[in-house]
């Protein structure tokens, strides 16, 4: 297992051993598509419905760096893969210091960039619509980012992300338009709501 380094204890930091030193499962690839990765597991939300539990104080997962990022890219382009998109979850990633510089690295060479993110105050920070605002221009039509809307309703919304959630999100959505960035939206079908319905709202 490799060292880790001091604050880092029982998190996760080697690829082929788990933080107790087991093996890890592997899953062989066949004509990948999308690279997705995953920026950290801190958030300044914390939803009921988080696959990995992030939130304010869940640090579990170590930051990914924009250096890992490069090595990362480098090997898609050693193996010849077949990749058209890089992908980037958490966590929140905007909550990561390098996670403009990790999507520069990946627009760059090319690639579409996906960012899943909740449009809240980590993506509102000056530094990152700077930094933002500078990617589209340099790389136009590259980057998405998709909003996590649960429901357009803020009491059902905001059952899942805590009061105010919606609000706060619909500012930043509101920001990415008016500067004309690419947005997806990703919402829930569980509230009996029907497709339609949720589009329309």
């Amino acid at each position: 297992m490799k060292d880790l380094a001091p604050g880092n204890a029982g998190k996760f930091q080697d690829p082929d051993l788990t933080a107790k030193g087991e093996a890890r499962a592997t899953v062989a690839l066949r004509n990948p598509q999308t690279l997705w990765f995953n920026t950290g597991t801190l958030c300044n939300i914390e939803c009921v419905n988080c696959y990995i539990a992030s939130s304010p104080t869940n640090d579990a997962l170590v930051y990914i760096t924009a250096d890992e990022v490069r090595d990362y890219l480098d090997q898609i382009e050693d193996r010849r893969w077949p990749v058209k998109e890089i992908a980037f979850t958490g966590g929140e990633p905007f909550m990561n210091p390098q996670m403009i510089d990790m999507t520069e690295a990946a627009l760059a060479r090319g690639y579409e960039v996906l960012i899943l993110t909740n449009a809240m105050r980590p993506m509102m920070r000056k530094t990152v619509q700077t930094g933002l605002l500078h990617l589209h221009a340099a790389y136009p039509g590259k980057l998405t980012l998709r909003i996590s809307v649960d429901h357009y309703r803020a009491d059902l919304h905001d059952a899942e992300r805590g009061a105010g959630a919606l609000e706060k999100t619909l500012i930043g959505m509101r920001w990415l338009r008016d500067n004309g960035l690419r947005m997806a939206v990703a919402g829930r079908s569980i509230f009996g709501t029907t497709e339609e319905d949720s589009r329309a709202g």
